[in-house]
């Protein structure tokens, strides 16, 4: 357990602020004076020194923050990723055991400017790259708390756990000092004795009631614990002459003019309601920006290829050959960026997008693409509730998924790249983005080259990883047999029987 406070407690200290939203300059012979108190921190102008700025914030009732020299504008209040507002906190939505969950607002802070406070994670927040909690089990529960988020639910649980305890313990004080008096039988000194007792006891018990408003009244840290919780840094954006047209509408810059299509320039006339707080601004007035929007989801507006004008095109539509290509030339960062899955329509549909790079074998630059992988239509990727409708939940049904590419569609395991490999195929099936392997296995790539054949869809199967010849031994997620449908091949059990045979001959003596 105490490794996992140092932790929390390193972390916490790396968490300083950072960004450089507030351009200020400060003078060299100068400090930026910020004063602060309930309320927060307030910027009180330019003084000689940090004396000055100190006598000046005790004359307004207020203690110093800092005086800010050249140079650490970046670190200004203003500029602290520590500080949200009520309402950026609230809605900073979190997963927990319980749910979805609003983020928990820690009121006004003082190193923060006014209305700004630290923001912190909900108690069973989870992980969102392992989906479990953090937390830590408790070798001794206390109270009620068996797996403490933070040090600060730890302490707060001790904390008060000892209430009651303290209460209990002057009550036994009372009780022993209330037997003495009765046993001291005129005895000056026991009954002098039990008095301390009862006066000690009775002094405890008060300032252990009191303790919450005394400790309210030095600092409300102390009875919130916040200074042991570790805030939430706010996401960082930089606004510059690289975002589109359309990204900074939506930060609030004012563009003529301001409607256009992939590849219009259009020019910033005002940013007086860009979005402040955790927004950098790297650009100014008169500058210019791009619009990208497509007439059509599907496409994307791209100039990455070499071409000096940007243009809206999809995936599959991308490709290079001596009779003829397209101006952007198909590369894996290129068909990384025409993805489908980059757009926000598709990310609420249960629906897998693959915009791969395939480099053919035959004539070096002549014959590659971007494919689609597409099932079971042509146009809404790869769909694994009819994926599984049709073929089952093992690997093999991988083999039937299409790829789309300069206007034809091929089963992946058809498609062979360089090196005899065959890409897509390998990307789906090793990804197994349906969850068709089965229980303590995967699903992987069986390929085979006989003398005298082909690579063909025989010998480049899906399969799962307890299959020796690629297209027997098929399983479900649940580790059930199941039918690796090889009459859906086109293949009758006799042609199945001797394809097996010769598979076997082949593997044991090549």
């Amino acid at each position: 357990m105490r490794y996992l406070f140092l932790l929390l407690g390193i972390v916490s200290l790396s968490l300083l602020p950072f960004t450089g939203v507030q351009a200020q300059e400060i003078p060299d012979d100068q400090c930026l004076c910020y004063c602060t108190g309930d309320k927060g921190a307030t910027q009180d102008g330019l003084v000689a020194d940090s004396g000055t700025c100190e006598q000046f914030c005790e004359s307004e009732s207020r203690s110093i923050l800092q005086c800010y020299t050249s140079g650490q504008e970046e670190l200004l209040p203003g500029n602290n990723n520590l500080c949200w507002t009520e309402a950026d906190c609230v809605e900073e939505i979190v997963e927990t055991h319980n749910g979805d969950t609003p983020s928990i607002w820690g009121e006004q802070e003082r190193k923060c400017l006014q209305g700004r406070g630290y923001c912190y994670n909900p108690p069973g927040t989870l992980n969102p790259y392992t989906g479990r909690s953090a937390t830590a089990q408790l070798g001794v529960q206390i109270g009620d708390l068996e797996r403490p988020d933070d040090m600060a639910e730890y302490i707060g649980a001790i904390y008060r756990f000892l209430l009651p305890v303290g209460a209990l313990l002057a009550v036994l004080m009372f009780m022993i000092a209330g037997l003495q008096w009765m046993t001291a039988r005129g005895d000056a000194s026991k009954l002098s004795a039990a008095k301390t007792r009862i006066g000690t006891a009775t002094l405890g018990i008060v300032i252990l009631l009191l303790a919450y408003t005394i400790a309210v009244l030095i600092d409300p840290n102390l009875v919130s614990f916040n200074v042991f919780r570790v805030p939430k840094v706010q996401s960082v954006i930089y606004l510059d002459g690289a975002n589109s047209c359309e990204n900074l509408q939506q930060r609030g810059a004012e563009i003529l003019p301001d409607t256009g299509g992939c590849g219009d320039v259009a020019s910033v006339v005002s940013l007086e309601n860009v979005t402040a707080g955790n927004v950098i601004i790297g650009i100014e007035e008169k500058d210019q920006c791009t619009y990208s929007e497509c007439a059509s989801v599907y496409e994307r507006c791209s100039s990455s290829g070499g071409t000096v004008t940007p243009e809206c095109v999809r995936c599959n539509e991308v490709h290079s050959g001596a009779l003829g290509g397209t101006s952007l030339f198909p590369s894996e960062r290129q068909c990384g960026d025409l993805s489908l899955a980059r757009d926000p329509d598709f990310a609420a549909l249960d629906v897998n997008y693959y915009c791969e790079y395939v480099e053919t074998q035959y004539f070096d630059g002549v014959s590659d693409f971007c494919a689609e992988i597409v099932y079971p239509t042509k146009t809404n990727g790869l769909d694994c509730d009819v994926l599984r409708q049709d073929y089952g939940e093992n690997c093999r049904a991988y083999d039937f998924v299409q790829a789309h590419m300069n206007g034809s569609y091929n089963e992946i395991d058809d498609i062979e790249g360089t090196d005899g490999v065959f890409p897509l195929l390998d990307t789906v099936c090793s990804s197994d983005p349906c969850g068709f392997g089965g229980p303590g296995e995967s699903c992987y790539v069986f390929s085979l080259d006989g003398p005298g054949y082909g690579f063909d869809e025989v010998f480049a199967n899906c399969a799962n990883t307890n299959s020796l010849y690629g297209f027997d031994d098929c399983v479900d997620k649940d580790g059930n047999e199941a039918d690796c449908y090889l009459a859906k091949d086109g293949f009758d059990p006799v042609d199945i029987l001797a394809i097996k045979e010769f598979l076997i001959k082949l593997i044991i003596h090549p």
